[in-house]
């Protein structure tokens, strides 16, 4: 249920459609069920031509109405379903980038994107029985009890109690089956992980040579997740089974009492023509059903595990965005990674807008977890950290997004072309993007690339050299155009004659921006104002 409560809370822009088609299904369930009533009314006495016109004509009325509604199913309904997993998708997408760095690197991203993927893919089936299967059998069963009980109180009455049971053990042995399909899902996740890192750094595998290490890895994961399965489909068919058992046995023992009945001449035999027809009807819903069952156990659990990771943290409160500030300034701030002992510490950092500030450092010192306290993508244990007199917890995020961009060293290129992944969708004239290329010495590579701006770069694109990538991140981050600009380690790539060109384009730019430099070149400090150092993990200024 708890799926199915996930589906309805999410649907949004869809909910109205997925209301009609829904009851399309119901109403589907109705008239296909009617065929078989009109069946066994009209051969419960004796049958003549005018019987048979006008069987024939409400057979073909409900026959026709059923294409219809299953062609509303078809053209919305599966529509639906082929929509919505995207739609989620999206609505993941968009929790996540409100999700905290502290917690996002807690987790692997493809174990997220493993999640996300289950969750999304196995909601396009749901649906598909949601509207093919789940609505058909809440009216098909309500017709199937109501005209039983016309014919005979008890053998109403005994399946109700029959399905009851079904229900009530099925529901059971369900909820038995979710820590199974937990784990399985655990298993996945960490196969998943496992195999998309290294196919992700696939050239590192070849060039170490360790091909046995990685196979013996996966292998252990492989069979780790094989067995899981095998436990599960073990569960899952003795589940089948014993439902089934328990339907047959439904089956079995009301036609065995309404051959009786109709052979002591107290029912006609219509009434098992009819029970016979609608216990197909049925029990093929049953099955796709049962089915359902296990796709939604482990849906329920891949939905929990993403629950756990984006929504345990406190929702985003937003506040008022301040259009003009002066200052920023940290007081006393302290941070520490869970599991480590290493503490960060800073106990005055002042910019000024307008300013270039240096920080200098030894790799490791926190110069990185420095700018991510200053993004606010991570939170002090304790400590002041103010915009003029406004305290960082109660600055709209809008602020964070809008006016600061960070350009890191470690920033990966999407896979579209130069083109979108330096202008991120801004209209930008060609021109501009060609003179910061040449002034960044980089206009003769793009000239000389076959498609020019149009050349795909990432994972499936053309390969570029640890410099050039550098360069292109930097620009990137230049045609964001924000106010305030948080530089990590811009040069460590590049040769001395290539980082001084940088730093004269620097300069200039930089020249009515607010700037954090984070670097251990000495070259940087000529274009900043000020310093910091980080020894020790503590920041001080030095002049």
């Amino acid at each position: 249920m708890s799926v199915l409560k996930f589906i309805y809370k999410n649907l949004d822009k869809f909910k109205i459609k997925f209301i009609f088609v829904f009851f399309a299904g119901i109403f589907d369930g109705f008239v296909t069920f009617f065929v078989p009533v009109l069946l066994a009314e009209f051969t419960k006495s004796s049958f003549i031509s005018s019987d048979f016109q006008n069987l024939i004509y409400l057979v073909s009325i409900f026959y026709l109405s059923s294409l219809f509604f299953q062609w509303v199913i078809r053209k919305w309904g599966e529509a639906i379903a082929l929509q919505f997993g995207n739609y989620i998708r999206l609505k993941y997408f968009k929790a996540l980038e409100k999700l905290p760095i502290k917690d996002l690197i807690n987790h692997h991203s493809g174990y997220i994107l493993s999640m996300i993927n289950k969750v999304s893919d196995g909601l396009e089936p749901i649906i598909f029985d949601i509207f093919w299967t789940f609505s058909k059998s809440i009216s098909q069963m309500i017709m199937f009890f109501y005209f039983t009980a016309k014919e005979s109180v008890f053998i109403a009455v005994v399946n109700i109690v029959i399905l009851i049971i079904f229900i009530v053990v099925g529901t059971i042995l369900s909820r038995k089956m979710v820590p199974i399909a937990n784990e399985l899902n655990k298993k996945r996740a960490s196969l998943l992980e496992s195999y998309t890192d290294f196919m992700s750094n696939i050239l590192t595998v070849k060039r170490l040579g360790i091909y046995s290490f990685v196979e013996d890895k996966l292998f252990h994961k492989t069979n780790d997740n094989y067995n899981q399965i095998k436990k599960l489909q073990s569960f899952h068919a003795n589940r089948w089974f014993f439902l089934h058992t328990l339907f047959s046995f439904a089956f079995l023992a009301t036609v065995g009492f309404l051959l009786f009945q109709i052979s002591k001449g107290i029912l006609s035999s219509s009434v098992l023509i009819l029970f016979i027809a609608a216990y197909a009807l049925i029990r093929g819903n049953v099955n796709r059903i049962s089915e359902s069952f296990k796709l939604l156990m482990e849906m329920k659990a891949y939905v929990n595990n993403l629950d756990k990771i984006i929504f345990s943290s406190k929702p985003v409160v937003e506040n008022k965005e301040i259009k003009k500030w002066k200052e920023i300034k940290f007081n006393n701030v302290y941070f520490q990674y869970t599991g480590t002992e290493k503490k960060i510490s800073i106990s005055e950092f002042i910019i000024k807008k307008g300013e270039k500030v240096c920080i200098m450092g030894k790799s490791g010192e926190g110069k990185t977890t420095f700018l991510n306290l200053f993004m606010n993508f991570l939170k002090p244990d304790k400590g002041e950290r103010l915009i003029d007199t406004w305290s960082y917890g109660k600055m709209n995020e809008k602020f964070f997004q809008n006016r600061i961009a960070m350009i890191s060293q470690d920033t990966e290129l999407f896979n579209i072309s130069l083109r979108e992944n330096i202008t991120l969708g801004q209209k930008i004239e060609e021109k501009i993007i060609l003179d910061i290329f040449s002034k960044l010495d980089l206009l003769a590579w793009v000239q000389n690339l076959e498609k020019g701006l149009e050349t795909i770069v990432g994972e499936k694109g053309i390969k570029l050299s640890a410099g050039q990538k550098q360069r292109i991140n930097l620009i990137r981050g230049i045609l964001l155009n924000r106010e305030i600009i948080l530089l990590d380690e811009p040069t460590s790539h590049l040769d001395f004659v290539t980082e001084g060109k940088v730093i004269d384009f620097l300069r200039d730019y930089f020249s009515d921006k607010t700037v954090i430099i984070v670097s251990h070149r000495e070259a940087l400090k000529e274009i900043c104002d000020r310093c910091y150092v980080m020894k020790d993990h503590s920041l001080v200024e030095i002049s």
